[in-house]
C-alpha cells in the first residue's frame, strides 16, 4: 500500500508564508476550485485528529464525490476548519497555477475547471494508485 504523507520542518501553526490572495473576490469565478487539489497531509494533521483523510488512500485530505474537500462550507465557499487548515492549503498560491488561471491579474480562469472531470490529474493519479495496490 502507498501511504502519502508529509512532514515539514515547522508546525502548521507557526507558519508563516502563503499568499495573500483576494478570494472572496475571485470564488464567483474560480468556484474554490484550489479545493479540489490533492493534497498529503502531515503527521500533525493525522495526530490532531481535525482533518479527515481518506482512509483508502492514507493520508490523502478527504473528499466528496465531487472531488472537493469535505472540510469546504458549500454555501460560503469558505473551509470549515480553516485555524486546523494544512500546510499546504496555507501556502498554495493559486496565482501562476495554469489548471485555474488563465492570466490572474486579468481575472481569466481556466475554462477547464468548469469539466466536472477537471482537474483529470486526480483521476489519472487515482487509477495509478489503484493499480499499485492490486
Amino acid at each position: 500500500m502507498t501511504i502519502a504523507l508529509e512532514d515539514f520542518p515547522i508546525s502548521k501553526y507557526d507558519f508563516g508564508g502563503g499568499a495573500v490572495i483576494d478570494c472572496s473576490e475571485r470564488l464567483s469565478m474560480c468556484g474554490a476550485a484550489c479545493c479540489k487539489l490533492p493534497l498529503a497531509l502531515s503527521t500533525e494533521d493525522v495526530r490532531e485528529g481535525v482533518v479527515r483523510w481518506n482512509h483508502a488512500r492514507p493520508y490523502l485530505i478527504a473528499r466528496n464525490s465531487d472531488s472537493y474537500c469535505t472540510h469546504l462550507v458549500r454555501d460560503t465557499h469558505g473551509c470549515g476548519i480553516y485555524k486546523q487548515r494544512p500546510i499546504p492549503c496555507r501556502s498554495y498560491d493559486c496565482r501562476t497555477d495554469s489548471r485555474i488561471w488563465v492570466d490572474f491579474e486579468a481575472r481569466i480562469i481556466n475554462p477547464m475547471i468548469h469539466d466536472p472531470d477537471w482537474p483529470h490529474f486526480i483521476h489519472a493519479t487515482d487509477e495509478a494508485f489503484d493499480r499499485r495496490r492490486e
